[in-house]
């Protein structure tokens, strides 16, 4: 891998991957080859997170076994849970993921392990960490996070609601995680890789990208995206206010998310799905004309496409969320991903140094404490 600087406040590392290809220099939005717009409209979030972790699309017998084990490993240890009561409510959602992926792996070393079973542990961890977290210290609920929901997205839902969800909700929650499972340009992505190429454990490696994501100029749009589009009236307030910040410097969240010079078809398969939830939700169908005009308005004025997050913000919102789990959400999704990393990584066997060049002062004849008064 190579360091290139891109912009003044940017800079990339270039390397290959079989994992995804992203709309840039003629490359279709794609996991290890499929097109993400076919897997959000037929494949569920396991076999895309199988897609992912394990290289090919599975059978329909390897899918069951893979949703059967997965349900298996929903569990949370005594000890972990005693770990997130104690961490205060108050605590950004993606800080509370990081210590409880910490201590999960010192309660459940890797060691001699199978890496994608210690992947698919952390899939399953995580929206139990995060809804056990939210709900202890919102209504003081110790809840059992494991379900009978073969579906991820079901299980999330009914973890949240207590209830099992309509199956609209259902689809639309797997959707949005499918979109969110992977990301070319990601920080976080780059923090597991080079992690895993330090030798880092699973828990490790996967710590280092929730770190990244939890960063203010990394992940925070899918958290703030539809606070800002809930400050507008109407889609003209939305437009004319979004610009005057823009045109102060003022990031607009969703739309700050580096290397995007290229509309991202992953918005488009959400508003859909947005349009419908946003229907079905009090109060809630006037928001995605007004973020549809923020798009617009940033587009033709400042040439700038919107993230994912975006359109996923208020998807996540209009499922009715709480939004301290957004960013955990996220987390969860983004898991796939970065497991698949780790595990290319690891395959390289080759550790990701900085080649920084030196920018500071010349060089200075050294002079004795004494003479320097």
């Amino acid at each position: 891998m190579s360091r290139t600087n891109t912009a003044s406040e940017t800079s990339s590392v270039s390397g290959q991957t079989a994992i995804s290809s992203f709309p840039r220099q003629g490359q279709e939005l794609a996991y290890r080859g499929y097109a993400v717009e076919d897997l959000a409209r037929e494949a569920s979030f396991e076999e895309t997170t199988y897609l992912l972790l394990y290289g090919s699309l599975p059978t329909t017998g390897l899918l069951k076994d893979y949703q059967r084990r997965l349900g298996h490993m929903r569990a949370l240890p005594e000890a972990l849970r005693r770990g997130l009561e104690l961490v205060p409510a108050a605590t950004p959602g993606l800080d509370v993921i990081r210590s409880a992926v910490s201590i999960l792996g010192a309660l459940e070393p890797e060691g001699g392990a199978v890496p994608q079973q210690v992947a698919d542990r952390l899939l399953t961890a995580i929206p139990g960490m995060a809804i056990y977290w939210h709900a202890y210290h919102t209504r003081g609920e110790r809840i059992e996070p494991r379900t009978d929901n073969a579906s991820a997205a079901a299980h999330v839902l009914q973890l949240v609601h207590g209830k099992a969800p309509a199956e609209l909700e259902r689809r639309a929650l797997e959707t949005t995680l499918i979109l969110l499972a992977e990301e070319d340009r990601d920080p976080a992505t780059l923090a597991c890789r080079v992690a895993a190429s330090a030798g880092a454990d699973f828990f490790g490696a996967i710590t280092a990208g929730v770190c990244a994501l939890a960063g203010s100029a990394h992940g925070s749009a899918i958290a703030s995206a539809i606070a800002t589009v809930e400050e507008f009236e109407g889609p003209a307030d939305g437009e004319q206010a979004i610009l005057a910040a823009a045109a102060h410097g003022e990031r607009v969240p969703g739309f700050d998310h580096p290397g995007r010079d290229a509309p991202d078809p992953r918005c488009e398969i959400l508003k859909p799905w947005a349009k419908r939830l946003g229907e079905e939700a009090d109060g809630k169908d006037h928001l995605l004309p007004i973020a549809e005009r923020i798009e617009a308005a940033m587009t033709r004025e400042h040439g700038c496409h919107p993230s994912v997050a975006f359109y996923a913000s208020l998807v996540l919102d209009f499922l009715g969320i709480p939004r301290p789990l957004a960013l955990p959400m996220l987390a969860f999704a983004r898991n796939a991903g970065w497991a698949a990393h780790v595990l290319e990584q690891r395959g390289e066997e080759s550790v990701i140094v900085p080649d920084f060049t030196y920018g500071g002062p010349p060089r200075a004849a050294y002079s004795p404490l004494a003479e320097r008064g």
